[in-house]
């Protein structure tokens, strides 16, 4: 079982959301949840694709060995590549 993830509640719900802290801690998680859903936070965050991946790779390169990284080196194998077999 996952630990509640209690500081990026704490994130959202004191830092995003404004709540004072007696309010808070005085709500439900479904009311959090709601609030921060309603504020455009959701429960889960779907991952980075491939290609954002990559793209974000080309954006901010490791400063070492930044030239001689590929996307192949990365990623192997016929997944997304162009030559599957």
């Amino acid at each position: 079982m996952k630990a509640f993830p209690w500081a990026r509640a704490m994130e959202i719900g004191l830092g995003h959301l404004k709540l004072a802290p007696r309010d808070f801690w005085r709500m439900t998680l479904p009311e959090l949840a709601a609030a921060a859903k309603g504020a455009g936070f959701s429960a889960t965050t779907p991952p980075m694709t491939r290609r954002e991946f990559i793209a974000l790779t080309g954006k901010f390169p490791d400063e070492r060995a930044a030239s001689s990284v590929s996307s192949r080196d990365l990623f192997p194998g016929p997944i997304g590549s162009s030559d599957s077999q």
